[in-house]
């Protein structure tokens, strides 16, 4: 069971029998009777609800039954108050016989004026051996079947959704570091003694871009433009000229560094660009051949040892040339595939 604050629960139960018709039900207890909508369910008491999801690696199905306790003389056990009155179940259970499952169980509570829960998914990771739950901007997983195999360093996970704030992994070899993967951002985070990785901050920031240094390549009219603008210049190298060689400031663990073309003056000539290892002339693209070009639509070159830019002069050599450019964040603002 995980704990995330303030109002967050998830708890994740395995079950296997020796033969698939066993039954192998998971059951919650209330005192009032709560709504079934599918595999969720609602309880509402005074000025508060508690909302619940129940999912499973098979199709399961949710139902309630109300019950007295009784021992076994058939006198009434419920709590003093409640001898009249009936508990509810609250029973989930597979669809089709099964001899192994899986519930994860996410629980929110709120205030009674909440119309409905956080959305929740199921989650996948590591080819199966993790799983867990997605609840609003939370991400809680647990081994699969019990404590991970020490030979899995890796957990990579492919969500729908945006990026987690905060993700807590349990069922993890106590000490051992992690390769934590999620959507393609990349942290490596150690587990703590009891096999557990607490939190980590996964929501995508803003780059900086420090203008100290000169991270340009520029010729004013009437100069003859720079080897590197007409023959083209590696984006690391671009960069490299800035800030002491780093003018791009990213706290996103992983984030991939680069530019993002904005805008393009081809008034005198053409801009172009190629991710070619040692480019031949045809391997170099004009940048409008990718699309419109603007700061709601960038064009993105990663600062690697292929990206490179040029400025390819028509019958002027001799004319102002420059090129408009933002930090790059580690996630596509438009479709351009580029090899990293």
């Amino acid at each position: 069971m995980v704990y995330v604050r303030p109002d967050i629960v998830v708890v994740h139960d395995r079950v296997a029998t020796l033969a698939a018709t066993y039954t192998k039900q998971l059951r919650w207890h209330f005192t009032n009777q709560p709504e079934v909508h599918g595999i969720g369910f609602v309880d509402s008491t005074g000025s508060s609800k508690l909302y619940g999801r129940t999912i499973s690696d098979v199709d399961v199905a949710s139902r309630v039954r109300a019950f007295n306790s009784r021992d076994a003389e058939g006198n009434v056990v419920n709590p003093a108050g409640y001898s009249e009155r009936p508990f509810y179940e609250l029973i989930t259970e597979s669809v089709a016989p099964v001899s192994d499952l899986t519930y994860t169980t996410a629980f929110q509570t709120a205030p009674a004026s909440t119309s409905e829960m956080l959305d929740t998914s199921r989650v996948v990771c590591a080819g199966g051996a993790v799983e867990g739950a997605s609840i609003g901007g939370s991400l809680v997983l647990f081994g699969r079947d019990g404590k991970l195999d020490p030979a899995i360093d890796t957990i990579s996970c492919s969500l729908s959704g945006p990026l987690p704030s905060m993700a807590v992994i349990v069922d993890l070899q106590p000490g051992r570091t992690y390769r934590i993967e999620l959507n393609g951002r990349l942290q490596l985070v150690a587990a703590n003694e009891y096999g557990t990785i607490a939190t980590m901050a996964f929501g995508n920031r803003a780059p900086v871009l420090d203008n100290s240094g000169a991270p340009y390549l520029i010729s004013p009219a009437g100069s003859r433009l720079p080897p590197g603008l007409t023959n083209g210049i590696l984006v690391s190298d671009l960069l490299a000229r800035g800030a002491g060689g780093n003018p791009i400031i990213d706290s996103d663990p992983g984030a991939r560094r680069g530019i993002a073309v904005t805008s393009i003056d081809n008034t005198f000539g053409q801009w172009q660009f190629t991710l070619a290892d040692s480019p031949r002339e045809a391997d170099w693209i004009n940048f409008e051949t990718a699309g419109p070009i603007s700061d709601a639509s960038a064009l993105l070159l990663p600062a690697d040892s292929t990206a490179r830019l040029r400025y390819v002069t028509g019958r002027m050599p001799h004319h102002a040339a420059g090129v408009d450019v933002l930090p790059l964040e580690s996630r596509l603002v438009r479709g351009l595939t580029f090899r990293a």
